[in-house]
């Protein structure tokens, strides 16, 4: 323990309290999220959900311009048909797995040893092409089996000094494993930046105003499209922003925790990197440094909630007892409102296409104050080591 820190200690049934009142205020009753048939006005979606803090789905919320007023319904084929030559930055990964923990390790330390690798934040590589070659990648048969998560959160990978988080375009030319998974996943604006000649043909709301005038925000701060299947997985995180996101097609599947949940999901600074593939090396970690040529650090989420009921797992994340993980279906023509600092981890059940509104959090509230707190409390685990 560093001078100035102070020891704290939460007893056992300060913690049991703690949890049974997140489990009466969140996930109490048969509908622990609600489900509306219609827009609620915003005074409703005020009140009942953003001042609470609380998840809800919405259907009807995004109709189509047909005479019948039906839910929107767009499919990547729908995407490709509109214009197969649409420019994609996409993400590519050895299994699905990006923008989450992988066992990393240096060239240096020799053969592949787990106790010889430590947890990196690793990002996907990066690749430009059209939508129409995105859907025949997505698409590709693959050979063998997908792999067990365990296999996947066991796999080791080599870090190299290469700071490129981008493959070449001889190396993608010459063919990546047929294992590799092809997602889009931007959260820049694409739809009113990169992706502005898809937005400019209104198929999509520039807006929820019920949502704009409950937020208290005059529109949204990113508009973000996202295309990919069941092979691609997005590790638990929060976001500090009110996210609306509406399912054109398919089913995403949220695994959810409350903002309460922070101290018992061991978040810890990591070292960062970002895929690579060569034909002759195979997939490794290029380590992002700074200008001093130190390992960037950033502070990630170390356990998957999703296996909190594994033993081993628990020897490991005892804390994780402590969460309340809820998993949700948002299937096509529904919208889910993800309040701000919720963790979420999403996969989906098959092919899938969605759009997500991101609108500005409110710092200048209590909510803000005391999770800022809680996030700041480290599980004494995380400090010995």
């Amino acid at each position: 323990m560093q001078k100035n820190e102070i020891g704290l200690i939460a007893p056992t049934p300060a913690l049991d309290s703690l949890s049974e009142d997140v489990t009466f205020l969140w996930l109490s009753g048969q509908a622990s999220i609600p489900v509306y048939d219609e827009v609620p006005s915003s005074l409703v979606f005020l009140r009942d959900h953003v001042a609470l803090s609380r998840p809800c789905i919405i259907r009807n919320a995004v109709l189509d311009k047909s005479e019948n007023k039906c839910p929107l319904h767009l499919t990547l084929d729908d995407l490709v048909d509109s214009d197969p030559t649409l420019s994609l930055v996409v993400d590519v990964t050895p299994d699905g797995q990006g923008d989450c923990l992988r066992l990393a390790q240096h060239q240096t330390l020799g053969c592949k040893h787990k106790e010889n690798s430590q947890r990196t934040f690793v990002k996907p590589f990066e690749h430009r092409m059209s939508i129409s070659e995105f859907r025949s990648c997505l698409r590709a048969t693959r050979s063998g089996t997908t792999p067990s998560l365990e296999q996947i959160k066991n796999r080791i990978f080599q870090s190299t000094a290469d700071v490129s988080c981008t493959v070449s375009e001889e190396a993608f030319n010459h063919g990546l494993p047929t294992e590799a998974v092809y997602y889009y996943s931007r959260q820049n604006d694409c739809l009113r930046s990169e992706l502005y000649s898809l937005w400019q043909k209104k198929l999509f709301p520039e807006n929820f105003v019920w949502a704009s005038e409950a937020f208290g925000v005059p529109e949204p701060e990113a508009v973000n499209l996202w295309l990919g299947n069941e092979q691609a997985v997005s590790s638990m995180h929060k976001d500090h922003y009110e996210n609306l996101f509406y399912v054109l097609s398919g089913e995403k599947v949220f695994t959810l925790c409350p903002p309460a949940d922070a101290p018992f999901l061991y978040e810890q600074n990591c070292s960062s990197g970002c895929f690579q593939y060569s034909a002759t090396e195979g997939w490794t970690i290029s380590s992002d440094v700074h200008q001093d040529g130190t390992t960037l650090k950033i502070p990630w989420i170390s356990a998957d909630v999703v296996e909190k009921e594994k033993s081993e797992v628990l020897d490991e994340f005892p804390l994780l007892t402590y969460t309340h993980p809820l998993e949700v279906h948002i299937r096509a023509g529904d919208l889910l409102y993800l309040p701000a600092l919720w963790f979420h981890r999403v996969t989906q059940s098959c092919e899938t296409v969605g759009i997500n509104y991101w609108y500005d959090m409110k710092f200048d509230s209590p909510s803000w104050c005391y999770f800022h707190f809680l996030q700041s409390l480290i599980p004494n685990e995380a400090i010995q080591g």
